[in-house]
């Protein structure tokens, strides 16, 4: 399940085509839900290259290394965070004129933040 003030939208390119990836990375009462998907527009159409998703009781503090693994197959160093946005971190991060940010700015602050 999707949740409203938990979604991250990044830029990348991989072998010279260009995707974006939409996350969604929520811990709250008790449940937690991380998921991604990866995707491109082709003649106006949606073309859903990769996806991700883990949901799990927050208490469980599962391992979510493979999660990252999986997601970072799509970030490189020219990859770009258009916008990401946290209830938990209560706060926004976004690229803008010449302050471009790589999506790991978000996702290294996501990983340490303690599941509860």
């Amino acid at each position: 399940m999707d949740r409203m003030g938990n979604k991250q939208i990044s830029a990348t390119t991989i072998d010279g085509k260009d995707y974006l990836i939409i996350t969604s990375l929520w811990n709250g009462q008790g449940d937690s839900s991380y998921r991604y998907d990866v995707f491109y527009f082709e003649n106006g159409n949606i073309k859903v290259v990769d996806s991700n998703k883990m949901s799990f009781k927050t208490a469980d503090k599962p391992d979510l290394s493979e999660f990252f693994a999986s997601l970072y197959q799509w970030i490189n160093s020219d990859s770009v965070l258009l916008i990401a946005a946290d209830i938990e971190l209560d706060k926004v991060y976004f690229s803008r004129g010449k302050t471009v940010l790589n999506p790991n700015v978000y996702y290294s602050k996501k990983k340490s933040v303690p599941v509860y």
